[in-house]
């Protein structure tokens, strides 16, 4: 038979739960009405009773189920009141309280700092590290930062830095509860500044011939004391840097004046094998160059009288650095070659009586020598446009000759060339031989032979030169003269030939009377 209830159990009050590491704690206070005794809680979940009469007023722990991931919010079940009765019976009540939802915590870790970088130029800081997963990680005194992935990593960045150290707290927190911190200090300083050094541009002319200053200029953006680093100088195209430049002080710009640096600021100069090229360290001094100041190197370059490019440039490439900077720069001069170059012809006017013209171009003022010549030459002097000329002196022989044509300018070679100057065949009489003789019958004579074309050809005899006529050598040099009626004895016809560049020969022939 069914015993008489005399306690009844109500539904329990104050019911909560509270999230631990290992579980979760329930909190209920359970009530009973009547004859109660012994009063307690009973737990279900899920349809299953995980809890019998157990004391909830203090809070009752319930492990995580190994089904119950990290971070997984599932529903913590329904608290039930228990009581005994006076006559030791249990009665439940069918009222219970629900717990609600309750999410499974993270394994909580420790705080780390893996690395921390900076941006100087930003002036921030990047801290990454490890945490709790999906905690809120925090500046101390600021706001949240991030919040650790689920894999518990971070990173965030810090702006507002300072120069000199810096150091910041990061805290972390899972939910609003304060779990530990660490700090990360950095150093800020000013940021390596790239391009402090400035080539410039400009233009200059080389004396062919000669030696020609030629400088590069460079400007310094930021202001700097010792540089280090180095000079390569690059001569224009057909020129050379002349030998002996192994060191330079140098120049800086003061308002509209060039003033010379207090020491060497290029040291330890090395020439390339060609002459072409110069490398040089910068100087360990104090340079003392202002931001915004001008500062140049000037070098000697030589230029042939044969140069044949005209225009180029000459190039100083700059490159290393000084405090906080850097610096990779190449200044560009270009160059133009003035004067006209060195260059010799001879030239043979129409006219065979005329002179040949020894002629050509030079630098201005230049002396220009004769050499190896049948004559005693006079030096000439390049007029304003660069041209010069000589006449020159018959050798009244045949053949090609060689002049050599040399220029000095200020005192120093500047050039020579050979100059050919062939004044072709002389004259010969090629018929009659020696010897032929004459008659009363025959006594004329029809000399022939060969001389330069374009000759005038005399014959005469007894310097009566052009007694029996005068005759010009054809394209081929032939030419022939006839005799008016010899004296029947002997005679010593002669040919003379006047030929290109007023060039005079003879040749003879003996003719004898018939025995």
């Amino acid at each position: 038979m069914q015993p008489r209830e005399f306690a009844f159990a109500q539904t329990p009050s104050g019911v909560s739960v509270r999230p631990a590491a290992s579980g979760y704690y329930v909190y209920a206070k359970p009530q009973c009405t009547g004859a109660c005794w012994n009063v307690k809680s009973l737990i279900d979940r899920d349809g299953e009773r995980i809890a019998n009469r157990v004391d909830t007023t203090g809070g009752y722990f319930v492990p995580w189920p190994s089904s119950w991931a990290e971070g997984e919010t599932r529903d913590a079940g329904t608290v039930y009141s228990s009581v005994y009765d006076g006559f030791f019976w249990y009665w439940n009540s069918n009222k219970g309280a629900r717990l609600g939802t309750v999410t499974r915590p993270y394994e909580t870790a420790p705080l780390r700092i893996n690395s921390t970088t900076k941006d100087d130029a930003a002036r921030t800081m990047t801290v990454a590290g490890q945490a709790t997963k999906h905690a809120s990680i925090r500046l101390a005194g600021g706001g949240e930062l991030t919040r650790a992935d689920g894999n518990g990593l971070w990173a965030a960045t810090i702006g507002g830095l300072s120069l000199g150290s810096n150091t910041r707290t990061i805290q972390q927190y899972v939910g609003d509860q304060f779990v530990d911190e660490q700090r990360a200090t950095v150093t800020i300083v000013d940021p390596v500044k790239t391009d402090q050094i400035v080539g410039e541009t400009g233009t200059a002319e080389l004396t062919r011939g000669g030696t020609s200053d030629v400088s590069v200029t460079y400007t310094a953006k930021s202001a700097f004391t010792t540089p280090n680093g180095r000079l390569t100088v690059q001569a224009p195209a057909g020129t050379t840097l002349a030998p002996g430049q192994d060191q330079q002080r140098g120049e800086y710009r003061d308002g509209d004046t060039w003033r010379r640096f207090g020491g060497n600021s290029i040291v330890g100069g090395e020439r390339s094998t060609d002459g072409t090229r110069y490398e040089y360290q910068l100087g360990s001094r104090n340079w003392d160059v202002a931001a915004g100041q001008q500062f140049r190197f000037t070098f000697r370059v030589e230029t042939p009288a044969d140069v044949a490019t005209t225009s180029g440039a000459m190039t100083g490439t700059l490159a290393g650095g000084f405090t906080n900077a850097t610096f990779d720069t190449t200044a560009r001069t270009t160059t133009t070659v003035v004067g006209r170059p060195f260059a010799a012809a001879v030239h043979f006017p129409e006219d065979v009586a005329q002179r040949a013209t020894l002629s050509g171009t030079g630098q201005a003022g230049s002396t220009v020598s004769i050499g190896g010549a049948w004559f005693v030459p006079q030096p000439v002097t390049v007029a304003s446009d660069g041209t010069w000329s000589a006449a020159i002196p018959a050798p009244d022989a045949s053949g090609a000759k060689t002049l050599t044509v040399t220029q000095t300018t200020a005192g120093q070679p500047t050039g020579s060339v050979e100059v050919p100057v062939d004044y072709g065949n002389g004259v010969r009489i090629s018929s009659p031989a020696d010897g032929f003789q004459i008659t009363p019958i025959w006594d004329t004579v029809r000399v022939s032979g060969t001389a330069e074309p374009g000759a005038r050809v005399s014959l005469g005899e007894g310097g009566d030169a052009d007694r029996y006529g005068t005759v010009t050598a054809d394209a081929d040099g032939r030419w022939a003269i006839t005799t008016t009626p010899l004296t029947i004895e002997e005679h010593r016809l002669v040919a003379t030939a006047l030929s290109k560049g007023a060039n005079t020969t003879t040749d003879r022939v003996l003719v004898v009377a018939a025995s």
